[in-house]
């Protein structure tokens, strides 16, 4: 079954406590956000070396059955969140999961993956599926660690986002604003940049920073005028304050590329170390 994603929230897993984890968290993202559910996993058939048998009929139904394994266990779990109604489907993609993930991403709502898979070591921080998704899809990707929500709600906490004026922080802030209000609580927006000297409120430096900071939320909080937006300045390097202001927060929200990007990069310094530092939900918003 290929399973349909078109506007949906897709929730990749392969049988880890983390994809189940992240199942979960997708799982109460999509009752909060009314958008129906594709849980999804990749089979990929081992390629026969040159002159070697290939591979037996049984061994392709035993790897097939380990990914349906990895679909029951998931959708177990969404279904005892969403219930009965809600839409859900499944499907079982075969072939190495990146590629499938990122040609259905044009279409989805949201990926959902947890941070580290069964093929990653141990001692990985972030696994080689959730850092390629994250970094060339063309939605949202959540990738999900440090969660301490449970099946009834998502956590408590701000929404934090990480704003630095780029045309990519654009659709981090919409992202942020929309959770904060879906989730009524508030949103910290922060810029924060080592080259911000901020050394007195005449600085004007600072006073293009808090500019530049307003130029980017203003439109989105006249959208969303019942969310409460705290705004910081910080002169301080962008991965570890936003790293440092997410440890009380219930999601992170930052653009796939900064003001240090270029058309055609396709993830930015912050976001790639995000995926190794952030104490919680992280969504990387791309668009």
């Amino acid at each position: 079954m290929a399973g349909e994603v078109d506007g949906r929230m897709v929730l990749a897993v392969d049988g880890s406590a983390s994809a189940l984890g992240a199942a979960r968290w997708g799982a109460l993202t999509a009752r909060l956000r009314a958008l129906p559910v594709t849980i999804v996993t990749a089979v990929e058939l081992p390629v026969p070396r040159t002159g070697s048998a290939s591979l037996s009929a049984e061994a392709m139904a035993l790897l097939r059955s380990r990914g349906e394994r990895a679909l029951d266990a998931a959708l177990s779990q969404v279904r005892e969140i969403l219930g009965p109604d809600h839409p859900v489907d499944r499907g079982l993609w075969e072939g190495p999961p990146i590629p499938q993930l990122l040609a259905h991403s044009d279409r989805a709502a949201m990926l959902v993956l947890g941070v580290r898979g069964l093929g990653d070591a141990p001692e990985s921080i972030a696994g080689s599926v959730a850092t390629a998704v994250a970094a060339h899809a063309r939605c949202p990707v959540a990738v999900i660690r440090g969660w301490s929500g449970t099946e009834t709600e998502l956590g408590t906490g701000p929404v934090v986002v990480g704003v630095d004026g780029s045309q990519a922080c654009t659709p981090a802030v919409r992202l942020a604003m929309a959770e904060g209000a879906a989730r009524g609580v508030d949103v910290r927006a922060i810029h924060a940049g080592s080259d911000v000297p901020l050394t007195g409120d005449d600085d004007p430096t600072a006073d293009g920073a808090r500019t530049l900071l307003d130029r980017a939320l203003d439109p989105w909080c006249a959208e969303h005028p019942e969310v409460t937006v705290h705004r910081e300045v910080v002169r301080d390097r962008p991965v570890r304050h936003l790293t440092q202001a997410a440890q009380d927060a219930q999601l992170l929200v930052v653009g796939n590329r900064g003001r240090g990007g270029f058309d055609g990069m396709m993830a930015g310094s912050t976001s790639r170390a995000l995926l190794h530092t952030a104490p919680c939900p992280l969504v990387i918003a791309h668009g």
